[in-house]
């Protein structure tokens, strides 16, 4: 009788061959879209989709989205915590790192052994189109950007791109331990009005590299905002409204 770990494993050679019916076949008969196969570094079966069908984008894309589709989680890593993202990013997939940013389970921040993040792995190989995709999915799905995350080297996505002798990209990622408010927002950002900003359409927000580089943007440590809420709190008049409250009296 076949076991559990027989049954993920063919669903693993299929991924490998590229055979998308076989595939499905497999996930709809229920084998584990997340098995880790130790024999082949601790890779799950959307990793493999990466990595082995490198020279085969319209075949890896189409698994990639049956893959997430099924519910593989695209933040278990393999072996050395590489993700499926950091890999992609690590191939140079432009189209599957869209379609990875895209999962609604994805965790940016997801980290690898030596504690580097997606964001981090492409910083360093200094590849600045695909920062620029990775920050603009950021701007979309969150309300505040922390670039001030560090490896277990104590080096940020920043001081990673300085290594990179690029200057456009250190100067993307120019703004370590802050939080990058979004391009709408002018003046302190309220509690109010991060609440308002969930519910902006990413359409109207800027987009590539426009909205990361300062255009009027404003830059907040945390403390800087923390001192600020809490001297509103006490005070309670009305120095404390947001910005649309002001306009509107």
């Amino acid at each position: 009788m076949e076991s559990e770990a027989d049954r993920a494993s063919y669903l693993s050679d299929a991924v490998i061959r590229g055979h998308y019916r076989q595939v499905k076949f497999y996930l709809d008969a229920g084998y584990d879209q997340d098995y880790i196969d130790h024999y082949r570094e601790g890779s799950t079966p959307l990793i493999l989709a990466v990595t082995q069908l490198k020279d085969d984008e319209s075949i890896r894309n189409r698994l990639i989205v049956l893959l997430l589709h099924a519910g593989a989680d695209p933040n278990i890593g393999d072996r050395y915590g590489m993700t499926p993202l950091m890999h992609s990013i690590l191939r140079r997939q432009t189209s599957s790192i869209r379609l990875l940013l895209e999962s609604k389970r994805l965790d940016h921040g997801t980290e690898d052994l030596d504690g580097n993040s997606a964001l981090m792995h492409a910083a360093s190989l200094g590849l600045t189109e695909i920062v620029t995709i990775i920050l603009d999915r950021l701007s979309a799905v969150h309300r505040m950007i922390y670039l001030g995350q560090k490896n277990r080297n104590g080096l940020t996505a920043g001081n990673l791109a300085e290594g990179s002798e690029k200057k456009e990209l250190a100067d993307l990622l120019s703004w370590k331990n802050q939080y990058f408010l979004p391009r709408n927002f002018e003046g302190f950002a309220y509690p109010r009005q991060l609440d308002q900003e969930k519910h902006t359409s990413a359409t109207n927000r800027s987009d590539g590299l426009r909205a990361f580089k300062g255009d009027n943007q404003t830059l907040y440590t945390p403390e800087i905002q923390r001192r600020h809420w809490r001297k509103c709190a006490k005070l309670n008049d009305g120095n404390c409204s947001d910005q649309t409250d002001s306009n509107q009296q």
